[in-house]
């Protein structure tokens, strides 16, 4: 059975997304930097077919693609102006939660959450808030062209939404108050180096 495959900027895609998601569904879709599988913050058996199609282990926990307000109202004690600035830069924020999180996406009361930085995206996280993990086998390279994502992927998603990607990891810091640790560099990363410097 092929995908069902559409373009992010075609007039149908939000909609079916949402279905999707609303419906327990795994897609994969552009997530600004790379490609990622997604799936509804808080449906677990979709999230748990995410780890099964990756191979990945259970104890790492998947990123969350959210609104940014939603991010900040969810702070618990990092600096809201530094968060704000960081998400703004599209960088992966490692963050103490208010909420209870899903384990899937949580570790010792803590989350990775990354801004809606495109229309699709901040459409879709208007309603829903999404998981994200590079769409890859765990401890292989991502995987970024589109033919070969269909092609190895496509008979184990619900939807392939397909658009432009930097095809770079995102830059992934932990804030705690102002303080920032360095995860993993990756895109903006330079830029936060000089932020850093200067702060």
């Amino acid at each position: 059975m092929k995908p069902f495959v559409i373009r992010e900027n075609s007039p149908k895609a939000c909609k079916l997304a949402l279905s999707l998601i609303r419906n327990g569904g795994v897609m994969v879709c552009p997530a600004y930097t790379a490609y990622g599988f997604s799936a509804f913050l808080f449906d677990y058996y979709s999230n748990e077919r995410i780890f099964r199609i990756k191979k990945r282990n259970l104890n790492l926990p998947l990123i969350v693609i959210a609104n940014k307000e939603m991010i900040l109202k969810q702070a618990d004690d990092a600096d809201k102006e530094l968060l704000n600035e960081l998400l703004s830069l599209s960088i992966t924020v490692i963050i103490k939660t208010k909420g209870r999180f899903p384990r899937f996406a949580s570790l010792d009361g803590k989350s990775a959450f990354r801004a809606a930085n495109t229309t699709f995206l901040k459409e879709v996280t208007k309603y829903y808030p999404i998981t994200s993990t590079s769409v890859n086998i765990a401890g292989r390279s991502s995987i970024n062209d589109i033919e070969r994502i269909i092609k190895i992927f496509g008979r184990r998603v619900d939807l392939i939404v397909t658009g432009d990607v930097l095809g770079e990891v995102s830059t992934i810091v932990e804030v705690e108050k102002n303080k920032i640790t360095i995860v993993r560099k990756g895109y903006n990363f330079y830029f936060l180096e000089k932020f850093l410097v200067g702060g």
